[in-house]
C-alpha cells in the first residue's frame, strides 16, 4: 500500500511539472537573474517566436536587473555569432541595434548578465525576394518571369519593371504553347521563406459574338506585347484593342493561402490566350509570370446518338450527346428540300447559302415553299456541293465563343420536324472552330426490331398444331402477327396476333399442315415499315410431348428442356444410399420426399424419406450391436 501512494505522488509532482512545462514560454533565467524584453520592426518578440521580414530588422532590447543588482553585459548573437555587446552597469538599460542579415532563417539570442544570467532566444526569417514557381506540363519551363527585385516606382505614374537598366511597363516578348484541348490545368510548386498570400491568374482572350466567325476568317489573337502591362497591380486592357472587330475579355482566378504548390484549370477560348500568374508572399515579395496559350482545333466533334423514336409521320424524338476538345457551337438536324435545279426563280446559290429559312422562303419558287418558315422555325438553308438545298433545323443553338467548359459536351433530347416519306436521319453539329460533323444514319437503324424464333419453342405439339415461340427484341415495334403456311404453295393456313411480353418473348398455337408447315413471324415498327422472319417445321414420325407454350426463363439447355420430360434416373444407386435388411435404394433429395419399400407377405408401400432415413440409422446401429 505505502509503495503504491509513493508511486501516485510521484505520478502527481511529475504532471504538475509538466503542466507547468506547457505554460507560456520564458526567457531560459537564473534566480535573481534580469527581466529582458525584446521587439522587432516594433512589435514584441517572445522566446521561441518567429518573426517575418522583408529587410534587416530594427532590435530592441530592454533589461532590468534585480533590486540591488545592475546589468552588466547585454549581447546579441546571430546564429551563435555575437554581433553586438554592451556594458551598461546600469539596473535599467535599453538597447537598439539593426540587424544585417542574409535572406533566410536567423536564430537570435540576446544574452543579459545581471545578478544571474538570462537568455532569450527567437527566430528572425528575412525574406526580400520573390517566390519561385516551377510550373507542371503543360507550361513547364514555358512562362517568363519577372520579380520584385526590379519593381520601381516612379513618383505617381504608372509602377514598371528596372530591367537590364530599362524602365519598362509592358511586355516586350511573351512565350507560347500551343494545345489542342480548351482544358488547361495551370500548376506549379512555390520555393519561398515566407507564407504564400495568394496566387492570380488573369486570362485574356479574344471571342466572337453569337453566329462566330466566318468560315475561312482570322484566328482569335489576344497578343499581349507592348500591350499587358507587367506588374499585376495594373489590370490588362480590354475592348477591341487589336481593332480586328473581336471584343476581349478577362477572366480572374483568385487562391488564397496556396501552400506550397497551386492547381487551377482553365477553361481556354479558341486561339490565343495570355495568362499573366502572380505569386505573392505574406511580406509582399511578387513574382509575376507571363505565357501565352494558343487552342488549335482541327478536329470536328463527335456525334453520339443514343436514340430516335418515331412519334407520328411528321415528328421524331431524338437523344444523344455531341462532344469536342475545345467547345461545341451548335447542333442540328439536317433534312434536304429540294435540288437547285428545281428551281424556276434565278437566284444566286452563295446568296441562298446560310439565310434564314423564313427568308429563302420568300426567294424561292417551288411548290410547298410557304411551309418552311412554318415547320422549321428558326432553321437556315444551306447549299451543298451537289447543289441540293437543305434545312438546318437546331435542336442547340450556337452562342458567343466566350470559353464554357459545360459546352465541351452537350446533351439533345428533343422533338423534331421530319419530312413524310424520308428514310434517313441527319444530325450535324460544329466547334466554334466551325470543324464540322454530319452523321446520317437510316431510320430504321433505330426502328427496327431484332425478330428470331426459337428452334426449342417452336414445332409441331399435337396433331395439326403448331407452337411458335421466340423474342422481339430492340428497335420500336408496334404490332406482331404470326402465320402459319403451305410451304410449296405459301397459302395461308392459320394467322394470329401475338402480344410481346416486357423481355421481348412472344407465344401462340396455329393450325398447320400434317406433314410441314412454314412459320412467318410479322413485325410492324411504329413507321409502319414491316419485318419478317421464317422457319419452316416438320412433323415428327411419333407424336411427341407438346413444349410449353411460355419461357420461365430457361432456354432449353438441359435434356428435360429439349425433350420435354425429365432425364432418367441412374440405376446404379449412385444418387442414393441403400438400407441395411430391406435391400432398399433411396435417392438423396428432398426431406419430404417418400420411397417404395418391400416388405414380406404385405407387399411395397411408401413411407416418407425422414421417417426411412431414421430407420435407416437404427438398423445401422442394430446391426453393429448384432456384432458385438
Amino acid at each position: 500500500m505505502q509503495r503504491t501512494v509513493v508511486v501516485a505522488v510521484a505520478l502527481a509532482l511529475l504532471t504538475s511539472a509538466g503542466v507547468a512545462a506547457l505554460g507560456a514560454p520564458v526567457a531560459a533565467q537564473t534566480d535573481g537573474s534580469p527581466a529582458v524584453h525584446v521587439t522587432a520592426d516594433g512589435s514584441p518578440l517572445d522566446l521561441g517566436e518567429v518573426h517575418h521580414t522583408s529587410s534587416d530588422p530594427w532590435l530592441t532590447v530592454s533589461a532590468t536587473a534585480p533590486a540591488g543588482e545592475t546589468v552588466s553585459l547585454v549581447e546579441i548573437r546571430v546564429d551563435g555569432e555575437t554581433r553586438h555587446a554592451f556594458e551598461p552597469s546600469t539596473r535599467e538599460v535599453e538597447e537598439n541595434v539593426v540587424l544585417d542579415l542574409r535572406n533566410g532563417d536567423h536564430r537570435i539570442s540576446v544574452v543579459v548578465r545581471g545578478g544571474g544570467v538570462t537568455t532569450h532566444s527567437a527566430t528572425v526569417v528575412r525574406d526580400d525576394r520573390a517566390p519561385s514557381v516551377t510550373f507542371a506540363s503543360p507550361l513547364q519551363g514555358a512562362p517568363t518571369g519577372y520579380e520584385t527585385k526590379t519593381l520601381d516606382r516612379l513618383g505617381t505614374t504608372t509602377p514598371v519593371f528596372v530591367v537590364d537598366g530599362d524602365a519598362v511597363s509592358t511586355l516586350t516578348e511573351v512565350p507560347d504553347r500551343t494545345v489542342s484541348n480548351s482544358t488547361l490545368t495551370v500548376a506549379g510548386t512555390i520555393d519561398d521563406h515566407s507564407d504564400i498570400r495568394a496566387v492570380r491568374i488573369d486570362h485574356a482572350y479574344e471571342y466572337a459574338p453569337v453566329g462566330g466567325r466566318e468560315d475561312g476568317g482570322e484566328d482569335f489573337t489576344f497578343d499581349p506585347v507592348d500591350r499587358a502591362p507587367i506588374h499585376p497591380s495594373v489590370e490588362v486592357p480590354t475592348g477591341d484593342v487589336d481593332g480586328d472587330g473581336f471584343p476581349d475579355r478577362l477572366d480572374r482566378h483568385f487562391l488564397p493561402s496556396p501552400g506550397d504548390s497551386f492547381n487551377e484549370t482553365l477553361t481556354l477560348a479558341l486561339g490565343e490566350n495570355y495568362l499573366r500568374i502572380t505569386v505573392e508572399d505574406v511580406l509582399g515579395n511578387v513574382a509575376v509570370y507571363h505565357v501565352v496559350v494558343a487552342v488549335d482545333d482541327g478536329t470536328a466533334p463527335t456525334v453520339n446518338v443514343t436514340r430516335v423514336r418515331y412519334r407520328s409521320p411528321t415528328r421524331l424524338h431524338v437523344e444523344g450527346t455531341v462532344s469536342d476538345a475545345v467547345q461545341v457551337h451548335d447542333v442540328w438536324i439536317e433534312d434536304t428540300i429540294l435540288t437547285l435545279d428545281e428551281i424556276e426563280a434565278d437566284v444566286d446559290a452563295d446568296e441562298l447559302d446560310g439565310m434564314d429559312v423564313c427568308a429563302a422562303a420568300d426567294v424561292l419558287d417551288f411548290e410547298g415553299d410557304d411551309e418552311l418558315c412554318t415547320v422549321y422555325p428558326g432553321g437556315t438553308v444551306h447549299v451543298k456541293d451537289d447543289d441540293s438545298l437543305v434545312v438546318r433545323h437546331r435542336m442547340v443553338f450556337r452562342r458567343p465563343t466566350v470559353p464554357d467548359a459545360d459546352r465541351k459536351r452537350i446533351d439533345f433530347d428533343t422533338t423534331v420536324y421530319h419530312p413524310p416519306g424520308a428514310d434517313n436521319v441527319t444530325i450535324g453539329a460544329n466547334d466554334t472552330a466551325l470543324n464540322e460533323r454530319l452523321r446520317s444514319d437510316a431510320l430504321s437503324t433505330y426502328l427496327a426490331p431484332n425478330v428470331t424464333i426459337s428452334d426449342r419453342r417452336t414445332g409441331y405439339v399435337e396433331g395439326r398444331t403448331v407452337s411458335v415461340g421466340g423474342r422481339i427484341t430492340g428497335g420500336q415495334p408496334a404490332d406482331a402477327s404470326v402465320e402459319t403456311l403451305d410451304p410449296d404453295t405459301e397459302r395461308l393456313v392459320d394467322v394470329r396476333p401475338v402480344e410481346i411480353g416486357p423481355d421481348g418473348r412472344f407465344a401462340t398455337r396455329l393450325d398447320g399442315l400434317e406433314e410441314e408447315t412454314r412459320v412467318r413471324v410479322r413485325v410492324r415498327d411504329a413507321s409502319g415499315v414491316e419485318y419478317l422472319n421464317s422457319t419452316t417445321v416438320t412433323a415428327p414420325a411419333d407424336e411427341p410431348a407438346p413444349p410449353p407454350d411460355t419461357n420461365d426463363g430457361d432456354d432449353g439447355d438441359s435434356e428435360a428442356a429439349r425433350t420435354g420430360t425429365p432425364a432418367a434416373a441412374d440405376d446404379d444407386g449412385a444418387g442414393g444410399f441403400r438400407i441395411p435388411l430391406l435391400g432398399v435404394v433411396v435417392p438423396l433429395g428432398p426431406l419430404g420426399a417418400s420411397v417404395s419399400v418391400p416388405v414380406p407377405f404385405l407387399g411395397p408401400f411408401d413411407l416418407p424419406l425422414a421417417p426411412v432415413g431414421v430407420l435407416a440409422l437404427l438398423a445401422g446401429v442394430g446391426a453393429v450391436a448384432r456384432r458385438r
